[in-house]
């Protein structure tokens, strides 16, 4: 996974959290802080943000499996637009 994704899943999610007033949701995360990280550190953001994927909020709203399997970046970004108009 690319950072820029990673940056748009987190801004996704992040907007949704604030919205429904879910303080869980980590509002930083390292691997968007730091210059140059590498998959490991990205792949270990994306897991700190997908324990969150089963919270009532986040449920009929991030991307199922075969979205993400036929085009994560669409898919996210379809999410992102979904967010973004209501």
């Amino acid at each position: 996974m690319k950072v820029s994704l990673l940056q748009i899943i987190h801004k996704t999610l992040l907007s949704r959290s604030i919205k429904f007033n879910y303080i869980g949701f980590p509002s930083t995360l390292n691997s968007l802080r730091i210059e140059n990280p590498n998959k490991n550190q990205v792949m270990q953001d994306y897991a700190l943000m997908s324990k969150h994927f089963s919270h009532p909020v986040f449920l009929n709203f991030v991307p199922n499996y075969y979205d993400l399997t036929e085009n994560k970046y669409k898919a996210w970004l379809n999410c992102y637009a979904k967010s973004a108009n209501t």
